[in-house]
């Protein structure tokens, strides 16, 4: 069968908000917002809203709970990450099909937490350090896959390889008062940096500079690292030795545009501009260590990226159609020994990205919804306890339309493992 052109009006459309970024394999869960901080609070699959139990996972959720911790502490972890995601299209009528696997290899997440304790016993004061995007994806071109054929008119009109990393800091410097004996507030501001790069830019649209009736995208790789941030506020709750409650609130996050020195086809300058806001979010966690030895935590979360730039606006608009989203995260410790923690935890996520949208979100396969996490720590001395966890989002797909094309389908397939090692230091 002769293989026939996709319309390039279906093509625009359906890459404008597909290639706006393409974050990397470092962030598999609740959307874009890693689940978790460290080893520790991994392992609990990220229930840290009512549930202190280590440095780096306290201030994670909620600024408040780090009055909860006992002693000063610094704690290092380092995440690796790998992600196994697909592209899959198929043109019935052209008899064209392909699978496409994203080598996108091992993104490696570090995180540094300290908390202090004021001599006045009132007043707690943290800083934590996180990697909240790290990795890339990255499909080669493939001419048996209709999406990541070659832009060829008119035998072939796909998107051709597609390639981006990012990485990124989030700094969240934080404070908590006691208020009375069973109740304390906190907050502070959180600073964003991130590094992005993508080629092709689809958000930049075609250009056919040279004249020869084919069309193609610049790419968004020569860039800087660009700044955002917001606030968040959180309150912890503890009326007794078996119970404790918390409640966190972060504000969306605002980045300045992200900016791009990129040529056309003829190489002449073309300046590139992107801007983005990630969610507002809110946390409501408990906790109960009324068993032995035991402390079970869960963390109810709404994300709202339906009011985001970029990610919540609309695929004529540029966007991705993200729809806003609830996330549980259950967790539990068991203290074999005085020394011995065991940990285990499951996240449950909505999928964000609606199926009719599969299409936008070719190089956002952030679907994962079901997580499990194990862990274990182990006090090496007094003052130094070492930490481990494994986590596996077990895989998901969703499938959609590819616009005005009759039967055409396009399909998103991710699954993540994810292992953690960390060390932290009471002074």
């Amino acid at each position: 069968m002769k293989t026939r052109p996709i319309s390039a009006r279906v093509l625009r459309l359906a890459v404008v908000a597909a290639g706006l970024f393409v974050f990397p394999s470092g962030l598999f869960a609740q959307g874009l917002i890693v689940p978790g901080a460290g080893a520790v609070n991994r392992a609990m699959a990220g229930a840290s809203t009512a549930a202190p139990i280590d440095v780096a996972g306290a201030g994670y959720w909620n600024a408040a709970a780090i009055s909860g911790l006992e002693g000063n502490q610094i704690g290092f972890s380092a995440e690796l990450a790998y992600a196994d995601m697909h592209v899959t299209s198929e043109i019935p009528r052209l008899n064209r099909s392909g699978r496409t696997f994203s080598n996108g290899g091992l993104a490696t997440l570090p995180t540094i937490a300290m908390v202090h304790h004021l001599e006045d016993s009132c007043t707690t004061v943290g800083l934590g350090v996180y990697a909240f995007t790290g990795g890339a994806v990255n499909f080669p071109g493939d001419s048996s896959n209709p999406v990541l054929s070659p832009n060829d008119p008119p035998l072939t009109r796909g998107l051709g390889p597609q390639y981006a990393s990012m990485g990124g800091l989030l700094i969240a410097p934080m404070a908590s008062r006691q208020l009375t004996d069973t109740l304390a507030v906190g907050g502070g501001p959180t600073i964003m940096t991130a590094n992005v790069a993508l080629s092709p830019a689809y958000f930049a649209g075609r250009n056919d500079a040279n004249g020869d009736g084919v069309s193609n995208y610049s790419g968004a790789t020569h860039g800087h690292p660009t700044w955002g941030g917001g606030f968040r506020l959180g309150s912890y709750y503890r009326p007794n030795c078996s119970w404790a409650f918390g409640l966190s609130f972060q504000s969306p996050q605002w980045f300045e545009s992200f900016k791009y020195n990129s040529q056309d086809e003829v190489g002449a300058d073309v300046p590139l501009e992107l801007d983005l806001t990630m969610p507002w979010y809110v946390s409501l966690g408990s906790a109960y260590t009324g068993i032995d030895r035991t402390l079970i935590a869960m963390d109810v979360r709404f994300f709202d990226w339906s009011s985001t730039k970029t990610f919540g606006e609309r695929p004529i608009d540029g966007g991705t159609a993200w729809q806003s989203i609830f996330s549980v995260a259950l967790g539990t410790q068991y203290e074999l020994t005085d020394r011995l923690a065991i940990r285990g935890g499951y996240l449950f996520n909505e999928n964000p990205i609606p199926e009719p949208a599969t299409m936008f979100n070719l190089q956002l396969p952030l679907i994962m919804q079901h997580t499990l996490s194990a862990g274990a720590s182990y006090q090496l001395t007094e003052k130094i306890t070492m930490d481990f966890a494994w986590v596996h989002c077990f895989e998901n797909s969703i499938e959609g339309p590819i616009l005005q094309l009759p039967e055409a389908t396009v399909g998103l397939e991710s699954k993540v493992d994810a292992w953690l090692l960390g060390l932290s230091v009471t002074y």
